[in-house]
C-alpha cells in the first residue's frame, strides 16, 4: 500500500464522483473514539470503511453521544455502527467485521487498506497492528483517550515513529488491563482528529508525524515532535515479536474485568440454529443473525459463527475457557 504522499487517485471530473471512492480504511475498536472517527468518515465520503470490534453493544456505551441506541444493546458493535451508518453515506461500502484482533487475524483484518485508525482501548492490540502495519506498509494513527487528556500520533515509518518507538512494550503487557477509562470530554476530539489525519492522507497529503495532545481544559491541540527510536525492534530491526501467535485458544479480559473474549484458534463455522437447539435444555437462549447467546447465573455466554465467544460475569481466562469447553466443546 502507498505511504508516502498519501493515496493517489483520479481527480474528480475524470470518471468518478466527489469524494474518496477508490480508498479504503480500517478502523480497529468502535468505543466512542472509533465511532466518532467511523461517523466523520463516512461524512468525508471514504470508498470504504472497514469496522472492526470484537465486543457487544452494552448500556454503559449509551452513556456519552455515539453510533449505538437501546434497541441496538447485546448486539455486535460492528454491525450496529454499519446499520446505523449506511443512511449517513449511501455512497460509502461500510463493512462491519465481528472479530478479534490478534495474531492469528490481524493479517485478513487490516488487508488491502490504505490506513489503520486506532480506536481500541489496550496496548497489547496496538502492538499487533504496530507490526502488522510495518509489514505491509499501510500507515497507522494512533489515538487514545484517558481521563482529560487525549493522544494522536500519525505513524508511518520510517518517516516517522512506530507505535514502540513511542512506547516501549513493558515487560507484562500481556497482563496489562487492557482497556482506559476514556473522558467524554476528550473522545469527540481525538475520534475528530482521527479522521482529519486519515482524509488528509486520502486527499494526497504526507504524514508528518508528532505527538498531538488534547486536553480538556485547552481548545488547542499542542503538537510534540517525536523520533524513531535508535534500535526499535519493530521498525527498525522489523522483529515480530506480536505477530508470533501463541498455541491455543487466545483468551483476553475485556475492559472492565467482568467479561472475557475466547478465540478457540480453530477455523470452521458454527451453525448458529443448531447450536441454539443444543442450548435450549440448559438455559435462556437468544439467537440473532450474529450469534447465539446462553444466560446461565451468573454467565452470560455469547457465541459468533467463527467459533468465537463472549463470557461474561467471567472474572478470570480460566473460568471463560471452562464455560466454553462445557457448553460449545474444545
Amino acid at each position: 500500500m502507498p505511504v508516502e504522499g498519501g493515496v493517489h487517485r483520479t481527480e474528480p471530473g475524470m470518471g468518478e464522483a466527489a469524494g474518496l471512492p477508490g480508498t479504503h480504511v480500517t478502523i480497529v475498536g468502535l468505543g466512542a473514539v472509533g465511532a466518532i472517527a467511523a461517523e466523520q468518515l463516512t461524512m468525508g465520503g471514504v470508498g470504504c470503511l472497514r469496522l472492526v470490534d470484537r465486543d457487544l453493544v452494552e448500556r454503559r456505551n449509551l452513556e456519552r453521544p455515539s453510533l449505538y441506541e437501546m434497541a441496538n444493546i447485546g448486539a455486535p458493535k460492528a454491525t450496529a455502527a454499519e446499520a446505523r451508518l449506511r443512511p449517513v453515506n449511501p455512497e460509502v461500502r461500510v463493512e462491519a467485521r465481528v472479530k478479534d484482533l490478534h495474531a492469528g487475524t490481524v493479517s485478513e483484518l487490516v488487508a488491502n487498506t490504505d490506513i489503520v485508525v486506532d480506536g481500541t482501548d489496550n496496548l497489547a492490540t496496538r502492538y499487533v497492528l504496530n507490526e502488522a502495519c510495518i509489514q505491509q506498509r499501510i500507515p497507522f494513527l494512533y489515538g487514545a483517550a484517558s481521563d482529560a487528556l487525549g493522544m494522536v500520533s500519525p505513524l508511518s515509518p520510517p518517516r516517522t515513529p512506530c507505535f514502540r518507538c513511542l512506547l516501549p512494550p513493558p515487560s507484562d503487557v500481556g497482563r496489562v488491563e487492557p482497556c482506559a477509562t476514556g473522558d467524554a470530554r476528550v473522545a469527540p476530539r481525538v475520534g475528530q482528529l482521527l479522521a482529519s489525519h486519515a482524509l488528509h492522507f486520502l486527499e494526497g497529503g504526507t504524514l508528518h508525524g508528532g505527538l498531538y495532545l488534547v486536553r480538556a481544559e485547552v481548545s488547542e491541540v499542542e503538537r510534540l515532535e517525536v523520533s524513531p527510536r535508535a534500535g526499535c525492534l519493530a521498525c527498525q530491526q522489523r522483529a515480530q515479536e506480536f505477530l508470533v501467535r501463541p498455541e491455543g485458544p487466545t483468551v483476553v479480559q475485556l475492559c472492565g474485568g467482568n467479561a472475557v473474549s475466547l478465540d478457540p484458534g480453530w477455523r470452521r463455522t458454527i451453525r448458529l440454529a443448531d447450536l441454539a437447539a443444543r442450548l435450549a435444555p440448559f438455559g435462556r437462549v437468544r439467537l440473532t443473525p450474529y450469534l447465539v447467546s446462553l444466560e446461565v447465573p451468573p454467565y452470560d455466554l455469547s457465541v459468533f459463527p467463527d467459533g468465537r465467544a463472549i463470557v461474561r460475569g467471567a472474572r478470570s481466562p480460566q473460568a471463560a475457557q471452562a464455560l466454553y469447553r462445557r457448553y460449545v466443546g474444545r
